[in-house]
């Protein structure tokens, strides 16, 4: 998704929201796997944190309404880190 402009690509995960279906689960983890990579790649632990929100928390929401499973919240109900969560969906979705 890196050859999208960011528009493009966050309207495209916002609409997936609500139109998206099971066939898109691949697409959004590269999503996932592309805002990773970003939020990674910062120097600052605040600018770190921004970009995670910004690039990840549409994908996991999209993702969530898709297949009906939202880890985004621990089991207390607390929001967890968009990064972490992020990283877990992906290890979990991963073709064994």
């Amino acid at each position: 998704d890196d050859d999208f402009a960011w528009w493009v690509r966050e309207r495209y995960v916002a609409l997936a929201e609500h139109l998206g279906s099971r066939e898109l689960v691949a697409t959004l983890l590269g999503v996932l796997e592309s805002g990773l990579r970003e939020a990674e790649a910062q120097t600052t632990d605040d600018r770190r944190r921004e970009v995670s929100k910004r690039r990840l928390e549409q994908p996991l929401a999209t993702l969530a309404r898709i297949t009906d499973w939202d880890p985004r919240k621990d089991d207390a109900g607390k929001e967890r880190d968009p990064a972490a969560v992020a990283k877990e969906v992906l290890t979990e979705c991963a073709v064994k």
